[in-house]
């Protein structure tokens, strides 16, 4: 259905793999948006997937009987999120 739509509207289509070992991980997050660069991604669409990176963060908060443990803020500075958590 994808490629239907890029044919019949001449529209570009952007894929990139990136083929690594546990990339889910592991991946450096200057290598997903040297990928893109490298692909000739829109330059708009790069800055999106700059700030949307920066955003990757966690709180952890434990409740142990005696007490509340609370972590804010763990910044992801590798790996790739997955899904809304």
């Amino acid at each position: 259905m994808i490629m239907e739509e890029v044919s019949r509207f001449k529209r570009n289509i952007f894929t990139i793999w990136l083929d690594y070992k546990k990339a889910y991980d592991s991946l450096p997050h200057d290598w997903i948006i040297k990928s893109l660069e490298l692909t000739k991604m829109p330059n708009n669409i790069i800055q999106t997937i700059k700030e949307i990176i920066t955003l990757w963060a966690a709180n952890i908060h434990i409740n142990t009987s005696t007490e509340q443990i609370n972590v804010d803020k763990i910044t992801y500075k590798r790996g790739m999120m997955q899904g809304i958590h």
